[in-house]
């Protein structure tokens, strides 16, 4: 039977406890202590010594006692032997577990202090990636301030352009500016000779103003206010008939047909020929008030010669039938009275109203005609609607004659337009204006 047998046999990479350990050593220290005994026992001679087993018994054995110190069977040398070689082993083993477990512990130290190094090379890693971002981060913002340092650069070498160029314009504007003074100087000169002439041409407008209205007198003139002859188209106030007076080149004559007594003008409407086959003025006829007066200035024919004549609009329409009864008469420069021109009787009805007559209508430089021309009661729908002009004209000749028609169309519609044409064609020019004249 052997001292010791090993009962335990961990793994070389097995982790042995510490309670498995302390049991094997105990078993080896026990097998020792045997063997020990065992020997003690060998070189001791018994009191009273037995027989000794038989020599085939006692071959290859080492000789052993009992527990009273006799011989006993003897022990093989191979069993004692192996015991020995078992003993070693488990000697061998114990320190091989020794060290598997001292191996074991360092190898956990080794683990915790690479898990250690780890966590700290975790940690460098981490500060490493921070400085890493923090660098990038600085180096991105070294870029940023590179490209504003150079984009400030390119600025200052444009600001230093722009003041180069602003200096050179400042020399051009300063050299401008010196050729503008001599020019204004120069100027200066000029408009002091300007305003000499200015002068002149004032005082001349207003000998030839003065030639033209002599103000205010309580007779007929017979020289200007310079003390030379009268000009044709001169005009002056008659403060003994209050009214205002014009030179036709032999006499004078009334200018215009007084205001009727009763109220004021109030303009209404203007119409100006310009080569017109017609004039219509139709704003605005109506109720408002009993006499309308269109006042007629500086017409002209588009012809050598012809005659200003009118149509009423009654009933919604210009008439243009023979409805109209009229006498016209004038007063050429030429004669000493009065000369009957034309006519349309009751019994010889026209289909218009003559405002001249004679073909004293021009076209002839410097020539022209105007008058007043009165219509009462254009609203009425129980009274026929006449007309009553006054004027003079300038004929191709040089002779002036006094307008004054009188005439009415037979209808007794309301009249809501009047319409002037020269029957030898178009108006050439004139301005038609249209008042009306307030009841009060």
């Amino acid at each position: 039977m052997p001292y010791y047998t090993r009962t335990y046999n961990p793994q070389p990479t097995q982790r042995v406890a510490s309670t498995d350990l302390k049991n094997e050593f105990q078993a080896i220290d026990n097998a020792l202590d045997a063997v020990e005994t065992d020997v003690g026992k060998g070189v001791r001679a018994p009191e009273a010594t037995t027989a000794l087993p038989n020599a085939a018994s006692r071959a290859n054995k080492v000789l052993s006692f009992d527990g009273s110190g006799n011989p006993a069977v003897p022990i093989a040398v191979v069993d004692l032997t192996n015991a020995v070689t078992a003993a070693t082993n488990a000697a061998n083993s114990a320190t091989a577990a020794a060290t598997s477990a001292t191996n074991a512990a360092s190898s956990a130290t080794a683990a915790a202090t690479s898990a250690s190094n780890a966590s700290a090379s975790e940690t460098n890693a981490a500060a490493s990636a921070s400085t890493a971002t923090t660098q990038a981060s600085n180096a991105s913002t070294s870029a940023t301030a590179a490209a504003s340092s150079a984009s400030a650069a390119s600025t200052s070498a444009t600001n230093a352009a722009s003041s180069a160029s602003a200096a050179a314009t400042s020399a051009t504007n300063a050299s401008n500016s010196a050729s503008a003074a001599a020019t204004s100087e120069t100027n200066a000169g000029n408009s002091a000779t300007a305003a000499a002439t200015s002068a002149t041409n004032a005082s001349a407008s207003f000998d030839a103003f003065d030639d033209r209205y002599l103000g205010s007198k309580t007779s007929n003139p017979t020289l200007d206010n310079d003390g030379n002859a009268l000009l044709t188209g001169a005009l002056y106030w008659n403060s003994s008939a209050n009214e205002m007076r014009v030179w036709s080149g032999s006499a004078w004559v009334a200018a215009y047909v007084p205001v009727a007594p009763g109220g004021s003008w109030v303009y209404l409407s203007t119409v100006t020929a310009s080569n017109s086959a017609t004039v219509d003025i139709e704003t605005t006829f109506d109720s408002t008030y009993d006499q309308y007066v269109v006042v007629i200035t500086g017409v002209r024919s588009a012809a050598a010669s012809g005659d200003l004549r009118c149509r009423l609009k009654v009933g919604g329409a210009y008439d243009t039938a023979a409805n109209y009864v009229y006498r016209s008469n004038a007063e050429n420069s030429s004669a000493s009275s009065y000369t009957l021109a034309t006519t349309a009787a009751v019994g010889s009805k026209a289909a218009f109203i003559a405002i001249t007559s004679n073909s004293s209508l021009t076209n002839a430089a410097g020539f022209s005609a105007s008058a007043f021309v009165h219509i009462a009661n254009p609203a009425s729908t129980s009274l026929v609607k006449s007309i009553h002009a006054v004027g003079r004209t300038v004929m191709s000749d040089g002779n002036i004659a006094q307008i004054h028609s009188v005439g009415y169309n037979t209808a007794t519609t309301a009249m809501t337009g009047i319409r002037f044409y020269d029957w030898s064609g178009n108006i050439g020019s004139g301005t038609f204006r249209l008042y009306g004249i307030k009841n009060s």
